[in-house]
């Protein structure tokens, strides 16, 4: 809803745009700035999870797989971070191979060819790291909501250890949190391109889930990045509000809902 109770494209909770109301973030997360403690969520998905978000659900082009007891939705990294991995990993290579080793080999040997020396190593290690997380690290990750065991399971990247080149890959580490304790907030993004011609604001919306400490339930132990709606908040909370459905009312089912009516994608 608007400021004025006025009904958004079906969204059915106001705006929030205030400091977080309940949650604690640790230094852990101040360090990574992943959430900043300041910064306001734009959405404040209630804690009730019988309280409905939209009026219009609609599973979304994530979910993956859906049967009578589970969703599994894509979590899954952009194509482009892939792309871009390797592209970086084989300039890095190339630079390494032409422009540094060539000069690291000529004589006379001495201090300055000791550091070309290490350059070369540096850039063909960060090269060789960053081809082993494009081709060979698990990339996707999936979520999954569970509605026999009341359970969100969902996957941590790990990726191959820098200093270890012959790691190819390394398994994903598992969370599992229960349903009643997850929280979920939406944030406004707002980034700028900057050219020649001028500057282009870029605006988005990220959906965060997030779990408290057993002992301290208001203190942030888990924060994830869902990217239900791929930065679309109407899509994100129409997503939310299936999963919702499915995870609390009895005559939920795990196919996209057929009355659903389209979303609206204006931000």
């Amino acid at each position: 809803m608007g400021r004025d109770g006025i009904l958004i494209d079906g969204i059915l909770i106001d705006i929030w745009r205030k400091p977080e109301p309940r949650l604690v973030f640790s230094s852990k997360w101040k360090a990574v700035r992943l959430v900043p403690e300041t910064k306001a969520p734009y959405l404040v998905v209630p804690a009730d999870k019988t309280q409905p978000v939209h009026a219009a659900p609609q599973a979304g082009k994530r979910l993956r797989r859906a049967d009578a007891e589970a969703l599994e939705y894509d979590n899954s990294l952009p194509p482009t971070f892939k792309w871009l991995l390797a592209g970086g990993g084989l300039s890095a290579l190339a630079l390494a191979l032409v422009g540094v080793l060539p000069a690291a080999l000529s004589p006379p040997a001495g201090p300055p060819r000791v550091f070309e020396s290490l350059c070369f190593i540096l850039l063909s290690l960060l090269g060789w790291w960053c081809i082993r997380v494009a081709c060979f690290a698990k990339l996707q990750f999936p979520v999954l909501f569970d509605r026999k065991t009341r359970q969100v399971v969902f996957a941590r990247p790990r990726w191959p250890r820098f200093s270890r080149p012959w790691e190819l890959h390394r398994q994903p580490d598992r969370r599992t949190y229960r349903w009643e304790s997850t929280e979920a907030r939406l944030y406004y993004v707002q980034s700028s391109a900057h050219s020649e011609f001028g500057s282009v604001d870029y605006e988005s919306y990220e959906f965060y889930l997030l779990w408290g400490d057993e002992q301290e339930p208001t203190l942030v132990r888990e924060i994830l990045l869902f990217r239900l709606g791929d930065g679309n908040q109407h899509l994100a909370l129409a997503g939310w509000e299936h999963i919702r459905r499915f995870m609390e009312d009895s005559g939920a089912h795990g196919r996209p809902i057929e009355n659903a009516r389209p979303v609206a994608t204006a931000g």
